[in-house]
């Protein structure tokens, strides 16, 4: 095989009936929503609207939340439209080293870099059609860490006296939370939230599985490979994670477009994917498992292979 990825779900995909399908993507005319691909310059032509725009964004009492709100209302209008949606989480920053009066930006590396992180909460059906961004999760760091403080800190999060909450890390907590929000206002909805390998923790999974009512159903790729799994008797089992995923038995063959990039041409490459359920070995500290209902390995098959048929 050329590369291999392992996901992780707590739950298999429901049929969500009643909702409208997007299968062909001819329900993009319905959505009630205006086109943003041009600037702020451009979309509030002439000069003065421009102008008003950019003073309503300096005022100090517009806040994130404020100008968040009716984009959420929309994002779950729009939502309630479809049969599935993604709420797909991950981490960026924005530098604003150049500016040095600016507030509310801290260190990265270095003590002259002003960064910004962003954790946004990007909701699109299952076709790829964008309905928002429903959260803009913030932060900054206050101070640049040392060596001396960032060795304790290890150690205090090795010993667990610092709670996830007080991590970076929350932020995957807080991002399923809010497509916990949206699935509970989108009733009818599958809402499924999607991390990267940053959101592979036990903390995550625990929260997920003790959520009570409506929730989002959750994937996330996986990043600990080497984690350890129960047996049908509940003991700790002598495979691990992926030992287990890779005696699974392919079950679909699906292929897909790679565009053209980086010196090489448009080509298309076929996916294996398969599927399995059980539970995770639950660290010492937590009281209860966490029971995973689907595991997937989506293997990427050389083009060799496709060619001979397998």
């Amino acid at each position: 095989m050329s590369g291999s990825a392992f996901a992780v779900t707590h739950h298999a995909f429901s049929s969500g009936a009643g909702r409208t399908s997007d299968g062909n993507g001819s329900h993009a005319s319905t959505l009630k929503s205006p086109s943003y691909t041009k600037s702020v310059s451009w979309q509030h032509y002439p000069w003065s609207e421009t102008k008003a725009a950019y003073r309503c964004f300096s005022n100090d009492k517009v806040s994130a939340n404020k100008i968040m709100t009716p984009h959420k209302e929309n994002i779950t209008e729009r939502a309630q439209q479809f049969k599935r949606v993604l709420v797909l989480q991950d981490t960026t920053e924005l530098n604003y080293s150049g500016q040095k009066e600016k507030q509310g930006v801290g260190p990265k590396k270095h003590k002259d870099e002003r960064n910004l992180f962003l954790h946004p909460q990007l909701v699109i059906s299952e076709s790829g059609v964008c309905l928002g961004v429903y959260d803009d999760y913030q932060w900054f760091r206050d101070e640049l860490k040392t060596s001396k403080n960032t060795r304790q800190e290890i150690c205090n999060d090795l010993l667990h006296k610092k709670h996830v909450s007080e991590k970076e890390t929350w932020r995957w907590v807080e991002g399923y939370n809010k497509a916990t929000e949206l699935a509970r206002q989108c009733p009818d909805t599958h809402v499924l939230s999607i991390s990267d390998r940053e959101g592979d923790f036990y903390d995550l999974f625990e929260r997920a599985a003790q959520t009570p009512g409506i929730k989002a159903d959750w994937l996330v790729r996986m990043k600990f490979n080497n984690r350890a799994t129960l047996n049908i008797n509940g003991k700790r089992d002598h495979r691990l994670l992926h030992e287990r995923i890779m005696e699974i038995t392919p079950q679909q063959l699906v292929e897909f477009t790679i565009p053209d990039g980086r010196g090489q041409q448009a080509r298309t490459l076929p996916d294996m994917l398969s599927s399995d359920a059980g539970p995770l070995s639950y660290p010492l500290i937590y009281s209860s498992k966490v029971m995973i209902i689907s595991l997937f390995d989506s293997t990427v098959m050389p083009d060799k292979y496709r060619h001979n048929g397998k």
